[in-house]
């Protein structure tokens, strides 16, 4: 499902609008753009839902409204003032059928469409879990722990075997770090089904 646009990339990531207010993926799923052949997988691992101007914050309008509904009845014009971004981090792409867990060579374009991947996808992309490189040692704007974590848990609700997925990922996640027991017991609890 096409969810919004890119309006800045990276080659370690890209932001992107929602065309519906609030409509912003998950924390931690997986979301796709494409460049030229390729198609880049990312994570999402930050929304905001601001104004549409820089600086210039919203006012309160709700004083004399029951519902939060009742402020955009009340004021249909707010919808239009403000806006849904997300950013996802690049954690691997696909060319010509092959997914390869790493960073494209390429960077998604400007106002290339982002599409909510699919439950096959995901499950076709989480078949190794390589990607999992990238996060441990990502620069994030959330937690990256819980960002590892949402992401985990949100691919093992599509898997055919979720508690198989989730001991092969705690698996995954002991290699990763094997010297950051704190950090690894944490992480382990998190996932925990």
């Amino acid at each position: 499902m096409k969810i919004g646009e890119v309006l800045e990339a990276g080659t370690g990531g890209f932001l992107a609008e929602c065309y519906e207010l609030y409509s912003a993926p998950a924390f931690g799923s997986l979301v796709r753009s494409s460049t030229g052949n390729l198609d880049v997988f990312a994570v999402v691992e930050n929304t905001v839902t601001a104004s549409r101007e820089p600086g210039r914050l919203p006012v309160a309008l709700g004083k004399h409204e029951t519902s939060q509904e009742d402020i955009f009845n009340s004021h249909p014009q707010v919808a239009k003032l403000l806006r849904t971004c997300f950013k996802a981090l690049v954690v691997g792409y696909r060319e010509q059928n092959v997914i390869k867990h790493c960073l494209p060579y390429h960077t998604v374009r400007i106002h290339g469409f982002v599409f909510q991947c699919e439950n096959s996808e995901v499950r076709e992309f989480s078949r190794e879990l390589d990607f999992l490189d990238l996060l441990v040692t990502a620069s994030t704007e959330s937690p990256r722990d819980e960002l590892i974590s949402a992401c985990i848990r949100q691919m093992s609700l599509v898997q055919e075997n979720q508690l198989e997925f989730l001991v092969t990922a705690g698996k995954t996640l002991t290699r990763l770090l094997l010297y950051e027991n704190n950090r690894l017991n944490y992480l382990l609890r998190r996932i925990k089904p």
